[in-house]
């Protein structure tokens, strides 16, 4: 059972913190809304998040804020986001105290990105590349790298089953530093029936579409 220490605002923004601290399995978890200055009548929302035990030994912290943080974000009423056009979040883990903050507009690009991975996740090579074209960026994996890559995909489901549970588990900004192009780093799982395979999507935050997938 997860104990709440403090509580405001909507049920959808209780519902939101509570989802946010099952994902990374924080049974304690703090929720308030703070003004950043004193004239400001916009407010930051932050979420504490104590110990959390289902994915910190294996992720990093900045995996487990910001899962947290998209989560939070993407459950939370019209109304919350308005009136806190920011999310903060701090991650009490190992006697250490770390904290990030996100912007309502950067989290909207994150779960955008999030989206063309788990519609990409979803994609069934054998039926050819067209549903999945429009996700990336052809410019950089052209209809050829799909289909090589699709018939990995469908070599590895030969051995190992098909994939039965896909999972975001977070994302953080990078550069390509060859192309200079401002990207969304998006990890990801894919659970097959005898294996799990780690995922990096590379997103443009430019066009949303994905320019590179590392495995």
């Amino acid at each position: 059972m997860i104990a709440m220490l403090s509580s405001c605002g909507t049920d959808e923004y209780m519902n939101a913190a509570k989802l946010a601290a099952e994902a990374v399995g924080a049974k304690t978890y703090e929720v308030s809304s703070e003004h950043s200055t004193s004239s400001d009548p916009k407010k930051t929302i932050k979420l504490t998040l104590h110990n959390p035990e289902l994915i910190s030994k294996e992720y990093s912290s900045e995996t487990i804020i910001s899962t947290s943080a998209l989560i939070f974000y993407k459950n939370l009423a019209a109304t919350d986001l308005k009136d806190n056009p920011a999310i903060a979040i701090e991650l009490l883990r190992d006697g250490k105290t770390e904290n990030k903050i996100y912007y309502n507009d950067e989290l909207k690009i994150a779960d955008d990105a999030t989206s063309r991975v788990a519609d990409f996740l979803s994609w069934n090579p054998a039926e050819g590349v067209g549903g999945i074209s429009s996700l990336v960026d052809n410019e950089y994996i052209p209809d050829s790298a799909l289909t090589i890559f699709g018939e990995r995909m469908m070599n590895v489901e030969k051995q190992s089953g098909k994939i039965i549970k896909t999972m975001i588990l977070g994302f953080k900004k990078e550069t390509v530093t060859d192309q200079n192009i401002p990207v969304l780093a998006i990890l990801a799982s894919a659970q097959r029936e005898n294996l799990r395979e780690m995922f990096t999507f590379y997103v443009s935050t430019k066009n949303g579409r994905i320019i590179s997938v590392s495995v």
